[in-house]
């Protein structure tokens, strides 16, 4: 019940749920009883002799197999069911399903179903309109990573990601999941290091050292070495999106507009 309770709040915050609930409950509420009680004995009676040690024992083996049992759960197949993005009206919708349904098991009546059965259908349509809108979707994020640098370039239920050398595969994750979440991207990414991985594909996406189209967009994200010594060329470079980052040395930005040619001008958190 505390877990359904819950529910919508955890799909809300946290964006998945768990499955195997049930099954922990039936398991980790004895065993927890068992330690709090066992405990708090031990606490009254450590000074006797043996049963502080007994009931010690019993309090450290309930912890134990609560433990070994969480883990266990946690390592089955589907245990954590994750993906979920629900707006705060969809929040508010799904509570309403939990009390009407709580409603109809005691008052049986077929308002109470049909009300449930038209709020979940609801929700479920709202879903499967969002997943058709994203099939044609592209997008462009650029994420806030102190010191580092990462793009995604979403095109449909599939997304490139550019990032420098420095940024780990573990931050990365942790900074994209939601935002990957509420753009629906489902298929495997494409994942790139920023001036040392190329990918050619005319029809979508194009990248080579600093220089990225995505579709009709161009984006130009020149290193600082690279940076640097344009202020010294005659060349001037052309993109829509001129990404500035690794803390360059650029006094005023009109030098910018004097190498390269813009449309909009982007920061990102590798800057101090």
């Amino acid at each position: 019940a505390a877990q359904i309770s819950t529910l919508p709040i955890s799909l809300f915050y946290f964006h998945q749920f768990p499955s195997y609930f049930w099954l922990s409950g039936l398991t980790v509420i004895p065993l927890s009883t068992v330690a709090l009680y066992s405990g708090i004995i031990l606490l009254l009676t450590d000074w006797i002799p043996y049963v502080g040690n007994i009931f010690g024992f019993i309090c450290y083996s309930s912890l134990f197999f609560i433990f070994l049992f969480v883990f266990t759960v946690q390592s089955l197949p589907f245990s954590l069911i994750s993906g979920f993005w629900i707006e705060g009206w969809e929040m508010l919708l799904w509570y309403a399903v939990i009390l009407t349904i709580s409603l109809f098991l005691i008052f049986p009546k077929k308002l109470l179903f049909y009300s449930a059965a038209f709020l979940v259908l609801a929700s479920a349509s709202k879903q499967v309109l969002m997943l058709y809108q994203s099939t044609d979707q592209e997008k462009v994020f650029v994420y806030k990573i102190h010191k580092g640098t990462v793009l995604d370039f979403i095109k449909g239920h599939r997304t490139t990601v550019i990032s420098d050398t420095a940024t780990s595969n573990a931050k990365l994750a942790f900074v994209r999941k939601n935002n990957l979440v509420a753009n629906r991207v489902l298929l495997k990414e494409f994942s790139l290091k920023l001036y040392r991985d190329s990918l050619f594909n005319d029809k979508v996406f194009v990248s080579k050292g600093g220089f990225i189209r995505f579709g009709e967009t161009s984006f130009l994200i020149p290193n600082v070495v690279t940076l640097e010594n344009n202020f010294q060329s005659n060349q001037r470079l052309s993109a829509d999106y001129l990404l500035i980052r690794g803390n360059p040395k650029i006094n005023e930005i009109e030098k910018l507009e004097e190498i390269y040619n813009f449309n909009c001008l982007l920061f990102d958190a590798s800057n101090n």
